[in-house]
């Protein structure tokens, strides 16, 4: 054996290769993060009572008394760009002339939405609250004591040692940080933990009256709702509960595995103000403002998530067409749909 590797050092060189390889394949297997499964969703269904259709909201905004001429021209332009139909829901207090912006009826709006689609979920998937490990909740716009995830965990009498996460201010990328968090926090525990996570806005506390068009765009935009999932580290099913131990059958299968998930923190003043949560000018009440940067950031932070996506999922051919002629890579190759923000265009 030993002639093949003449000199020596041949013998050396080839050894300390393949011990490296050997290294960093064994590396990369145990850094592998754990598998992530989307067990199911549930997306609240609001009452047909809370249906608001264009014609009817620009007829409270201008019953209201809060809106000059321009202003209701200025949402109704938006409306009609933005693509709404008849089959949008707002919260009761909406309804209301005027509007009832008080911590009572967020309360409420909060309590009816979450707890609808919690309920839903549980039901579907047949899981009991006594299995579910983590609880995340992220509302961006309000943020209650008791906490969301504390509402969630008391309705449905889950377990004292529930681990709990309620997110705020973190906008439209809530939901992938909740997902995310979900996924750092099942890979720490046993097979077959189980994450509840919650998605919902509240627009009780933040509904605008005035004149300035930055703030306006979120009365057009947002509307009620919320998503419930239930993600787990293991694609098994618990059919016992905790009490009497839990095992675990196929019977039930999941319905996503989540490959990869990256995110992009944007710095600067121009991004970090890009949607804000002030005092209104009119009366002090908290309002959100959408700056017109909001597009060019958007697209930046597009940019660098791509960037950070397109080598774990691009194929190896469009990674060299790109290193080597600097074209935009074909993501349409590893993807066959593609889903987007619409940020209030069509």
């Amino acid at each position: 054996m030993f002639e093949i590797f003449k000199p020596p050092h041949l013998f050396i060189l080839t050894t300390i290769t393949i011990l490296s390889t050997l290294h960093l394949l064994i590396k990369k297997t145990l850094q592998r993060p754990k598998p992530t499964f989307l067990v199911d969703f549930s997306c609240y269904r609001p009452p047909d009572s809370h249906r608001i259709p264009p014609s009817t909201f620009l007829e409270n905004s201008a019953l209201s008394g809060a809106f000059n001429d321009v202003s209701l021209r200025f949402q109704s332009n938006i409306l009609s760009k933005s693509g709404f139909g008849p089959e949008t829901y707002i919260p009761a207090s909406h309804f209301r002339i005027p509007i009832n912006k008080s911590q009572t009826s967020a309360r409420e709006e909060s309590e009816t939405v979450v707890f609808s689609v919690v309920a839903d979920l549980l039901e579907k998937t047949r899981a009991r609250p006594a299995w579910v490990d983590v609880v995340i909740v992220n509302c961006s716009t309000y943020a209650p004591t008791p906490s969301l995830c504390a509402m969630i965990v008391n309705r449905f009498g889950m377990r004292a040692d529930v681990a709990t996460y309620n997110l705020s201010g973190m906008g439209c990328a809530a939901g992938l940080v909740s997902v995310c968090l979900a996924r750092d926090l099942l890979g720490t525990r046993a097979r077959g933990a189980l994450a509840l996570v919650v998605s919902t806005e509240t627009l009780s506390l933040n509904w605008y009256g005035g004149a300035d068009r930055s703030m306006l765009l979120p009365n057009c935009l947002f509307r009620v709702g919320a998503s419930a999932a239930l993600i787990s580290s293991s694609t098994a099913w618990p059919t016992l509960t905790i009490d009497q131990g839990r095992t675990y059958s196929n019977g039930h299968r999941v319905r996503y595995a989540l490959r990869h998930a990256v995110r992009a923190h944007a710095c600067g003043d121009v991004a970090y103000r890009s949607v804000f949560q002030d005092a209104a000018a009119e009366d002090g009440s908290p309002a959100v403002s959408v700056s017109k940067d909001i597009v060019r950031v958007a697209a930046s932070a597009l940019r660098a998530n791509l960037g950070a996506l397109g080598p774990k999922v691009l194929p190896y051919a469009e990674q060299l067409r790109y290193a080597l002629f600097a074209r935009v890579p074909r993501f349409n190759r590893c993807f066959g749909t593609c889903a987007y923000t619409r940020g209030g265009r069509p």
